[in-house]
């Protein structure tokens, strides 16, 4: 199973319950309306289109070739105002509804909200994190292939103190203690906040990592936990540059969602950034610092190759 089979299951579950019940409500108003209390049938018969119609909603989000976790959410928050709704009703109608159709509105309510639940738990999962770096829940993860030696691309790379040169988010990186796996860094952004940062990797030519120190007074971002890691690969024609950062938000799976929905969008832009100015300098023989200052986040340094992050 992949990252988006459970959220597009879950929402094909939704669509094919919808077009069941908004079938049932066109087709079937008048005997519906007097098992569950003999009101007026247009009642029912009201709710087929829009069922219909939100079944097909649901269905072409669940077939699109990439995720859409943000409409997801919004189909998620309808089923659960269906759900919230169906409770009113039975509470503000009396006894207008027969015990057969309390059952009804009841049950109905119960399968939404399981599916809302599915979908929820999936959309959490598209970015849930492998395991492979502690026990963090979301991950983002960049590539960048560029053309020039490995051997170059990672001295530029591993320099971690020219990072805030090429970070949008950063004004300053400086090494504060140790080299290498003991080495401890503090970053600094553009608003003046600082925390500090332990390395956790440091595998010469190939990939280092570091583990944020999040509790800081002054950390300006909601992550509970956070681990950013960045290697070279060499390749045919170059390299391949990645950046992956493994992270919890406070939640639990409502912290997924959010991964999901808000702060990888958000983030992606940055790496896309970052990816640039590297690969600017790498393959114009230049300084980062001669192309990763005073640049919009995700936009592209003149005459620069059109390649974006691959994100995930």
């Amino acid at each position: 199973m992949d990252n988006t089979t459970l959220l597009n299951r879950a929402l094909l579950a939704n669509s094919a319950f919808s077009v069941l019940t908004g079938s049932l409500s066109l087709l079937f108003a008048g005997p519906i309306s007097a098992v569950m209390g003999g009101f007026d049938p247009l009642w029912v018969g009201a709710l087929g289109p829009g069922l219909l119609g939100f079944a097909g909603l649901t269905a072409w989000t669940a077939t699109r070739p990439s995720a859409r976790p943000r409409l997801a959410l919004a189909i998620s928050v309808a089923d659960l105002g269906w759900v919230l709704g169906s409770f009113g009703l039975v509470a503000l109608t009396g006894g207008v509804l027969s015990s057969t159709g309390i059952a009804l509105v009841l049950g109905v309510a119960a399968i939404v909200g399981a599916v809302a639940a599915g979908q929820l738990a999936g959309i959490a999962r598209i970015h849930r994190s492998d395991g492979s770096r502690g026990h963090h829940r979301s991950m983002l993860v960049g590539q960048r292939e560029i053309r020039a030696p490995a051997g170059e691309v990672w001295a530029m790379v591993s320099d971690v103190e020219a990072y805030a040169a090429v970070a949008p988010n950063l004004s300053s990186a400086e090494v504060v203690s140790g080299s290498g796996s003991d080495m401890v860094r503090r970053c600094t952004d553009r608003q003046g906040r600082a925390w500090l940062e332990q390395a956790a990797l440091w595998e010469d030519g190939r990939a280092y990592a570091f583990d944020v120190q999040t509790g800081a007074p002054d950390y300006p971002y909601p992550f509970r936990s956070l681990r950013g890691e960045w290697s070279v690969a060499e390749g045919h024609d170059g390299c391949t540059v990645t950046m992956r950062f493994d992270f919890t938000l406070p939640g639990g799976i409502l912290g997924d969602v959010l991964a999901t929905v808000s702060v990888v969008p958000k983030f992606r832009p940055v790496l896309a950034s970052i990816f640039d100015a590297w690969q600017a300098a790498a393959e114009r023989g230049e300084a980062v610092e001669s192309v990763g200052l005073d640049r919009p986040v995700g936009s592209r340094p003149a005459d620069g190759p059109d390649v974006r992050a691959k994100a995930s």
